[in-house]
């Protein structure tokens, strides 16, 4: 069969059919919803915990095993992975696909209320679920041979603080910093 006389015997429903299509993209491109970041509930907690500016050997012991366990404990979960460094750790928990999130959110919190009171005192724990706008997309690590760990943590703990301003949305300059 050749296309040609095909498309002369059918032409009124070739038109039809993109006519329809056409309509229907038209449709689509003006009721799709439009985000910079799409509304995506991923099956991940993500545990962040803080406690200054303690070694890596103590915050695993003291710090990142109990947080673990008690993850390990929430119905669902699949994978636990953590990372530890000089006084933080980031714990990120897997649930399985079509779990209830919020109900995991809510029993995570209840097990690691649980185990506070065996963290040390100074630990703050943070637990949020992940989200697109949430989950980090860039992350950086300071290193140098003339400054010491505790003044590169504060100098970006000042460059943080310059960038969270209200009111200054310009791009940052490079300059000294005032800190």
């Amino acid at each position: 069969m050749h296309i040609i006389p095909f498309a002369h015997r059918h032409q009124r429903a070739i038109i039809f059919t993109i006519s329809i299509l056409a309509l229907a993209g038209t449709y689509a491109a003006f009721n799709l919803p439009i985000a910079l970041f799409p509304q995506i509930t991923f099956p991940r907690i993500v545990v962040l915990a803080d406690n200054g500016e303690q070694p890596i050997e103590r915050m695993m012991i003291e710090v990142t095993k109990p947080l673990e366990e008690a993850s390990r404990g929430v119905p669902g979960v699949t994978i636990v992975r953590s990372k530890t460094s000089r006084g933080s750790t980031e714990i990120s928990i897997n649930l399985t696909w079509g779990s209830d999130i919020y109900r995991a959110l809510q029993l995570l919190q209840g097990r690691i209320a649980a185990v506070q009171n065996e963290l040390p005192a100074t630990v703050s724990i943070h637990v949020e679920r992940m989200d697109v706008s949430v989950f980090p997309i860039m992350g950086f690590s300071l290193t140098s041979e003339k400054r010491s760990q505790v003044e590169l943590r504060d100098l970006a703990l000042c460059r943080e603080e310059q960038r969270k301003r209200p009111g200054d949305n310009r791009p940052p300059r490079r300059t000294r910093l005032p800190c």
